[in-house]
């Protein structure tokens, strides 16, 4: 039997932590090792994951000694695993009996898998709708050039072939640890997605991420309508830092020559938000930015920021430190 690793990154997750394991520990696939790092939780965490480990011995838990971050911490589970496949996991989800099963049947030739997830409270009460609704994972594929501009993969839901922490690890500072890996697997042409909901995917005060789209509306649309001159230089000031360590970190693992121009397009655009010039393409470039990411605010103010990717703004000292940044 083939031995799945469930990569688990816990911090203060006492609340649902033995929820989630009971259901790590239901698996139909048998063959398991559960690799936990905690990440120096100040509750019970640590108490509740020796109790398991001294239950089950597949669990084997490290406790770190100082608080890392989650991408990090993900990063030590990570290393932790010995199987031919990893499967990320995280605290406050809870797993249907058969999703290690469906993964392993469904990954094929590929190097990652993803699957739905129905969207759940804090009681795990189905709201109606699963994270394919939420990012239209039903309706198209999704390209390499449209995910270099939104995730639309939860990590929860993912597992991958060894042979891809190779090249993965260490994570890139300036980007989520599972959009890195689907990018990495989708520029290889060797990622899938099953419809299956494989997972409870639990929204609560708590998470770290959660589903996108819970902020309320006019929350998101009152930042856009005003935004200060600091707020959108700071904006592409994030996102050019993000896609030159992008460009960077994929040239050295490989990168294929239409991946290589879609990053490189995006480079060019936000870094032209920092040089005062006419750039025509920046225009529609910045509406069709907006359509892929789901953008609902008025037409009037996605045109007006695609009036200002047009014109730019000259800050050229501020474009050299990004660049010295990465």
């Amino acid at each position: 039997m083939t031995l799945v690793s469930i990569a688990l990154a816990t911090y203060n997750g006492e609340q649902y932590l033995p929820e989630l394991l009971d259901s790590l520990l239901s698996q139909t696939h048998r063959d398991l090792e559960i690799c936990v790092s905690d990440d120096a939780s100040t509750d019970s965490t640590p108490e509740i994951l020796k109790r398991y480990q001294k239950q089950d011995r597949r669990i084997r838990v490290v406790v770190q000694s100082a608080n890392l971050g989650y991408q990090k911490n993900f990063e030590a589970a990570i290393g932790m695993c010995q199987g031919e496949y990893i499967a990320l996991c995280d605290q406050d989800d809870v797993w249907k009996p058969g999703k290690v099963e469906r993964l392993l049947e469904a990954i094929g030739q590929n190097l990652l898998i993803a699957s739905d997830a129905d969207i759940v409270d804090e009681n795990l009460n189905l709201s109606g709708r699963t994270l394919a609704d939420v990012y239209r994972l039903r309706q198209k594929v999704w390209t390499f050039r449209e995910l270099l501009i939104k995730n639309r993969y939860t990590g929860c839901t993912m597992m991958f072939r060894d042979s891809l922490r190779s090249f993965a690890l260490p994570f890139p500072r300036y980007l989520p640890h599972d959009w890195w890996l689907v990018l990495l697997a989708v520029d290889r042409d060797r990622f899938t997605f099953t419809n299956q909901n494989l997972t409870l995917y639990r929204q609560h005060q708590k998470n770290a991420i959660g589903v996108q789209d819970a902020v309320p509306e006019l929350i998101r649309l009152k930042a856009r309508l005003r935004p200060s001159m600091r707020a959108i230089l700071d904006y592409h000031s994030r996102k050019l830092v993000r896609y030159l360590t992008i460009q960077h970190r994929m040239e050295q693992t490989g990168l294929s020559n239409n991946g290589r121009r879609a990053v490189q397009r995006l480079i060019r655009f936000h870094q032209g938000f920092f040089l005062r010039r006419i750039r025509p393409k920046a225009f529609v470039v910045a509406i069709w930015i907006s359509r892929v990411q789901g953008d609902t605010a008025p037409m009037i103010v996605i045109f007006g920021r695609a009036f200002k990717a047009l014109v730019g703004i000259k800050r050229p000292d501020l474009l050299q430190q990004i660049k010295e940044q990465v």
